[in-house]
């Protein structure tokens, strides 16, 4: 009767600050939280919003396609012709995220949280997926997502690399060119990295307009796949390569990973014998 519901995912949770952050109503991650598990606090939610999960698969994707063998080039918004040659960004987490009761009350632990940061090759292109859960039921109001420095335990670190990644949340090499240039002889060479974290929380669409039998079957135990696509062409948006600092550069890009991306969930019954997705 249920079969495949998909549940689109509002824009993520914004405060006063430069962009989205990892908690609603709280200060920003800094660099000293990247290794904390993701614990956030998310609104007050009602017995009716979100959807009751009891597993989970997390997969990362990009809007376009990623050339497997070598380099991709792409425009950003201020006119500069940028072409990534290498480049690896670390997934640190991904977490579902109770709905709260009246009083506020939320686990400690998140057992559908990502086991492992993941690694992944931005040029050439590697595997996007990166894990998969399961746990006992509950209900669920959001998703958070956290870009964060990888360590000795990420999965898909390149066992020799050259500069070492260990301790970066993204790094990117190439060459671009600036507005108004047009040969080769114009292009300039980069390198943009960052050991800072940055995370959003994006909301379940709540209040969910569904007949009543259908939100009978919401109230048992469901299967998601979550899906977080981030957009290629916006992901060096903002980087003034003339005129700013290569730490807002680095910033930029981490900023662009986040909230730009593009996150969607869809569920259908569980299967308790079912084996998991892998996470390759």
């Amino acid at each position: 009767m249920l079969g495949e519901l998909a549940l689109a995912l509002a824009g993520c949770v914004e405060d006063d600050s430069d962009g989205p952050t990892a908690t609603a109503g709280t200060d920003a991650i800094t660099d000293d939280t990247a290794d904390a598990p993701a614990q956030v606090r998310a609104p007050e939610a009602t017995a009716r919003d979100g959807a009751v999960i009891a597993q989970v698969h997390y997969q990362t994707r990009w809007d376009q396609h990623l050339e497997p063998e070598g380099p991709w080039t792409t425009t950003n918004d201020l006119g500069y012709t940028i072409t990534v040659e290498r480049g690896y960004l670390v997934n640190y987490s991904a977490a579902l995220v109770e709905c709260l009761d009246a009083r506020g009350h939320g686990e400690s632990i998140n057992l559908s949280e990502t086991r492992v940061p993941f690694m992944e090759a931005l040029a050439p292109a590697g595997a996007g997926a990166f894990d998969s859960r399961a746990f006992p039921a509950a209900r669920y109001c959001h998703v958070h997502y956290l870009v964060a420095r990888g360590d000795a335990e990420t999965e898909g670190m390149p066992a020799e690399h050259e500069p070492a990644l260990e301790g970066l949340s993204v790094w990117l090499e190439g060459h671009y060119l600036a507005p108004g240039d047009q040969g080769p002889g114009d292009a300039v060479d980069f390198s943009i990295s960052t050991g800072a974290p940055f995370g959003a929380l994006y909301e379940l669409t709540p209040n969910l307009a569904l007949d009543d039998e259908l939100e009978l079957e919401l109230d048992t135990p469901l299967r998601a796949t979550v899906v977080l696509e981030r957009q290629r062409d916006t992901l060096l948006d903002g980087v003034d390569f003339a005129n700013d600092s290569d730490d807002a550069h680095a910033r930029r890009v981490i900023e662009n990973v986040v909230s730009h991306a593009q996150l969607s969930i869809s569920l259908e019954p569980l299967e308790p014998d079912a084996p998991l997705p892998s996470a390759s």
